[in-house]
């Protein structure tokens, strides 16, 4: 007993004395930030005087997590040249970066040519103090309409402002000769989530939560090696990855486990690929900024489904009712109650099972999307009656539970075929 107590003080001591660092560390950063704010107040003091001038306003942009950085971005510029969300008199947008690690420098540099992007270290500080004083809501951008979704259907309607510099298309298409994919020669970008990226980049949060949103890789192969046999190169990308795409397709290409990755080259190539196969992740929002075609297999949660354009392709994954016995129908996944399930608790407490789509579901996939943009895809008319079908059943004036904000613009996008046909009680 005597040494459990002895133990146990040890440990309180111990936890004291970390605790007592901390408090010193952080008065240290505060006494070493406080010329930092001194300067701060002096320009929010000015920022106030001007503003029936020139209002300033400051946004810090998610920069840790890629679709936030890539995504909320381009829907800001969107609706600021659609005038939407933007004040009807003269103003000055500043942004910085908020959050590290910066998921990917390069993006930030190429937003930089885009909009005005000062240091954090310098205005921060201006932008906390400035919520200190009433009136601060004026200064802030604030969110778009629905973060990162397309609500006003603006992606199909106007150019990518992300663009590439003739430097920057030299460079990409050396790279694209150095792996063996000549000019003229087309390839597919394949992403495949897993929880590599979170647990290696962003170690100190426990993300397992969307442990239902990842899949295994190897599900893949069958539709990656049936494009290489129509001649595309497959480019498996991401910048953490569990384990290899498991095949020895020379067409193949396990970019994301190589040396050959880049910031830059991750841009570039979704910017250049024919289309994308990716899974309801980060990196979608820089294939949809950049307004590629997009396959997307395993989306989860259903209702949060990416439907704004015309280019997408979609299949969700299977929602298996464990008392059942059975598959969900697209209406009973919403009556449910796990349509807009985002954590994986959710549906472990509705005892639903989500199962993967079939690596023969995501091939036919690939495949009609190939067919769409080569502009031989020919609906039959079943085809037509299941794509309207589905447009009038889903839910398109759905609302987040959480944010209370819009989910959904018109539904542009459509379900792949063949997984309409292989499972029609889906559309019950």
């Amino acid at each position: 007993m005597n040494l459990f107590l002895k133990s146990n003080i040890k440990q309180i001591r111990k936890g004291g004395i970390n605790l007592f660092i901390k408090k010193l560390v952080r008065l240290f950063l505060l006494v070493r930030l406080l010329p930092i704010y001194v300067i701060a107040l002096f320009f929010v003091l000015i920022i106030r005087i001007i503003k029936p001038f020139l209002l300033i306003r400051f946004r810090g942009i998610y920069s840790a997590r890629i679709g936030h950085f890539a995504g909320e971005t381009e829907q800001y510029l969107c609706e600021r040249d659609s005038n939407i969300n933007t004040p009807n008199r003269r103003y000055l947008d500043i942004f910085y970066l908020a959050h590290k690690p910066i998921c990917n420098k390069y993006l930030g540099k190429m937003w930089g040519r885009i909009i005005n992007i000062w240091p954090a270290f310098f205005v921060k500080p201006i932008h906390n103090l400035n919520k200190l004083i009433p009136g601060f809501q004026a200064h802030e951008i604030g969110n778009n309409t629905s973060w990162d979704r397309d609500v006003h259907n603006l992606l199909d309607k106007l150019p990518s402002h992300l663009t590439f510099t003739d430097e920057e298309k030299s460079k990409g298409k050396a790279f694209l000769k150095s792996i063996g994919i000549k000019k003229g020669e087309k390839f597919v970008c394949l992403h495949v989530r897993d929880d590599s990226y979170l647990k290696k980049s962003l170690k100190n949060i426990d993300f397992s939560y969307h442990d239902y949103r990842n899949s295994d890789i190897d599900n893949y192969v069958l539709a990656a090696e049936a494009l290489a046999d129509l001649g595309y190169y497959v480019l498996r990308m991401g910048v953490h990855v569990n384990k290899k795409i498991p095949t020895e397709n020379p067409k193949i290409i396990d970019y994301a486990s190589s040396k050959l990755r880049t910031d830059f080259l991750d841009i570039y190539l979704a910017g250049h690929c024919s289309f994308c196969i990716s899974t309801g992740s980060g990196f979608d929002n820089i294939i949809t900024i950049l307004r590629t075609p997009i396959v997307f297999v395993n989306m989860l949660p259903v209702g949060y489904s990416i439907l704004f354009s015309k280019s997408y392709l979609l299949i969700p994954k299977h929602h298996y009712s464990l008392k059942l016995k059975r598959r969900l129908t697209m209406s009973e996944i919403f009556s449910f109650g796990v349509g807009f399930c985002k954590k994986s608790e959710c549906f472990d407490e509705k005892n639903i099972d989500v199962i993967e789509n079939t690596p023969e579901e995501i091939k036919e996939a690939a495949l009609e999307m190939v067919m769409r943009i080569e502009g031989s895809w020919d609906m039959n008319s079943q085809d037509i009656l299941n794509q309207e079908k589905f447009k009038e059943i889903f839910p398109n004036n759905a609302i987040d539970p959480i944010s209370k904000q819009k989910l959904h613009g018109k539904i542009e996008s459509n379900i792949s075929s063949y997984f309409l046909r292989e499972n029609p009680e889906w559309l019950n």
